[in-house]
């Protein structure tokens, strides 16, 4: 059983807004097939990404390509280094310069925004999705992977515990980054 990227398919449904404006799953779905066109063909790839909406688009593009989003505690140049050193063939997407990047990067905003009526993606339960690592504060950060259905699961417990289930419409608001678990869980996922 194949579980979808989003539990909404109306292409004219707002998922997300952006200075204001109001960003529709079709519109996201064709940024995301458009990005996954465009990545390498490599396993491993860390996202970047400072705008929230933007780390969801690439976040996706990478699991279209069944490539591992790899969530590292931070971006310093020696952490990347040797992310790199552990996963060889990692690249990164990027919104933003990030200085002394020692990996292969794209840049998210590349593409041209032609729209293309792409499909709803699904993925198997069992996809790796994501390898989180800890903070490293007592080390070397530790990695914790994290397959599609887990991540699903997770987010439909949170949904049901802060009773989401019947509301139409509901607005996400954080301030951890995307990249750390619980960025990831309740501002990525659970959105």
């Amino acid at each position: 059983m194949l579980l979808p990227l989003l539990s909404h398919s109306d292409r004219a449904a707002v998922v997300a807004f952006r200075d204001d404006e109001a960003l529709r799953v079709g519109t996201f779905l064709d940024e995301v097939a458009a990005l996954a066109a465009r990545l390498p063909a490599r396993a491993h790839v860390v996202n970047l990404c400072v705008d929230r909406y933007r780390f969801v688009v690439g976040f996706a593009a990478a699991l279209v390509r069944r490539q591992v989003n790899l969530l590292p505690p931070g971006t310093a140049s020696e952490l990347l280094r040797g992310l790199a050193r552990d996963y060889p063939d990692l690249y990164a997407i990027t919104d933003s310069a990030v200085p002394d990047c020692p990996l292969d990067t794209i840049d998210i905003e590349a593409g041209d925004g032609t729209p293309v009526g792409a499909a709803m993606p699904a993925f198997a339960p069992e996809q790796l999705a994501a390898i989180a690592f800890t903070s490293g504060s007592t080390g070397q950060p530790a990695p914790h992977p994290k397959r599609w259905g887990a991540l699903v699961r997770g987010a439909q417990a949170e949904a049901g515990a802060m009773e989401l289930g019947d509301t139409p419409a509901a607005t996400v608001i954080g301030t951890v980054p995307a990249q750390h678990m619980y960025g990831l869980e309740s501002t990525v996922m659970l959105a």
